[in-house]
């Protein structure tokens, strides 16, 4: 008689860990994954398993998994495919609650992979056992510093979550949010789903404090009725950002290759997003941008955006995105225009883009986007600039980081958009530690704030 499978709280925060096929020789799996879950601060018990080994990393090793002592929540089998069956009714004689099966050549491989997933599940679930994959990257859980993928992050930290059914493809948009700014609480890996969904996932990631925005890459659903009610409920007080991959013969000949699934049709999938509020993105730089003002930034609750700008040129390309994607570039009252004359030189716009021109100075900036904030006809800013070798990055991100303070206070987003020399890394690491946003092209800053609005209008 099969056991009653336990929801993820149970399984993703454990208290104790045995890695299967642990080992001490760099380049090995078993080494990487052992040594990630020692390396972050992890504070429960950890057991390393190899029948050929009696201590691994200073840890005494264990021949098997039915040989460890004490109770083992969450097992990594970091072993060849054909075994694992025989270790999962170990784990099952033992009671562990969960296991994460790294191993490919299942059913991605073909017929016999298949029939081997099958004897996998029915392994696990004979005994009440949760899988994660098989084939994937692994799991990460921040709030208990676990580190069980292939990944050497450093102890992340964040606001974001992302599922995915590629694990490799997570880890990009993982590594990229970092660079954007913004660390993560939940990495999970999905892999071919023998177990473990979306569905489930998103289930855990709704009651999870830590996450406050989603990011999701699917390839197919499995239960596209289940996905639409969880997601529904779940984007009222976190947003879901998704990539789908397979949309064309070679994406979809791809899938079929790394993961045996056969992927949803891209125009009912897209529909099935759209029926759930669940944002979707074109890309991995979209989703990680959308994440990051979503995070940091109040609710659009209207469609008027103002630029203001040291250039025409980027404020041209934001503005043509920003209406693209059914923003709206108003042109400004004539009082507000009058007050921002009396700041900007006279060969400057004040119509809206909003143009300081090249000889911008950091009091002009900070007065401009003050003014702009408190206009009861405008709803968000996008505060553009070319940095050059006559102005330092200081005279942007300066009155940038004071007027976030007066954004949040009014409930108005404010986004940053940067061009220029190597300098513009600089500045992004200033305004990462003050949650502003800040993105390289215009378009990318058009882009999400479009994603803000789409989010807090539906």
């Amino acid at each position: 008689m099969s056991r009653a499978l336990l929801p993820l709280e149970q399984v993703l925060n454990p208290t104790s860990v045995a890695v299967v096929g642990a080992s001490e020789t760099p380049g090995k799996i078993g080494y990487q994954i052992l040594k990630n879950c020692l390396d972050q601060g992890y504070k429960g018990k950890v057991y390393p398993v190899n029948p050929g080994a009696t201590e691994i990393f200073g840890l005494k090793a264990y021949p098997s998994v039915k040989d460890l002592p004490g109770t083992i929540d969450l097992v990594a089998i970091v072993i060849p495919n054909q075994a694992i069956p025989a270790v999962l009714q170990d784990c099952g004689t033992k009671g562990v609650k969960g296991a994460i099966v790294y191993a490919g050549g299942f059913a991605e491989s073909g017929p016999e992979g298949a029939e081997l997933q099958k004897k996998v599940v029915e392994t696990a679930r004979a005994n009440g056992i949760r899988i994660f994959g098989p084939n994937i990257n692994g799991l990460y859980n921040a709030s208990i510093k676990l580190n069980l993928s292939f990944n050497q992050f450093q102890p992340l930290g964040g606001p974001a979550s992302v599922v995915s059914q590629s694990g490799s493809f997570s880890s990009a948009i993982v590594f990229q949010s970092i660079r954007q700014g913004f660390g993560f609480s939940k990495f999970i890996s999905l892999g071919n789903k023998a177990d473990v969904n979306e569905v489930d996932a998103l289930t855990y990631l709704a009651g999870d404090e830590d996450t406050k925005a989603i990011a999701l890459y699917i390839e197919a659903l499995d239960d596209e009725e289940k996905f639409i009610e969880v997601a529904r409920q779940l984007r009222r007080v976190k947003p879901i950002v998704a990539v789908k991959g397979g949309y064309t013969e070679a994406g979809i000949r791809t899938i079929r290759m790394t993961t045996g699934s056969e992927p949803g049709r891209d125009p009912t999938l897209r529909e099935v997003f759209h029926k759930a509020g669940v944002l979707q993105a074109e890309g991995t730089t979209d989703l990680v941008d959308a994440l990051a003002a979503l995070i940091s930034q109040p609710p659009l609750r209207g469609g008027r955006i103002a630029i203001c700008t040291n250039a025409g040129g980027p404020a041209c390309i934001c503005a043509d995105h920003c209406e693209k994607s059914r923003l709206h570039i108003p042109m400004l009252s004539a009082e507000t225009q009058q007050k921002l004359r009396n700041v900007i030189p006279r060969f400057g716009a004040s119509a809206n883009p909003v143009d300081l021109t090249g000889s911008v100075t950091l009091e002009m900036y900070r007065e401009v986007v003050n003014i702009l904030l408190r206009d009861d006809a405008i709803d968000g800013i996008i505060c553009c600039a070319i940095r050059s070798i006559f102005t330092p990055v200081t005279v942007y991100t300066d009155p940038w980081i004071e007027a976030k303070r007066l954004a949040q206070q009014l409930g108005k987003p404010l986004l940053a958009c940067m061009m220029g020399d190597a300098e513009i890394f600089k500045a992004r690491e200033i305004l990462n530690q003050h949650g502003v946003p800040l993105y390289f092209t215009p378009e990318r800053a058009a882009q999400a704030m479009s994603k803000l609005y789409e989010y807090y209008k539906k």
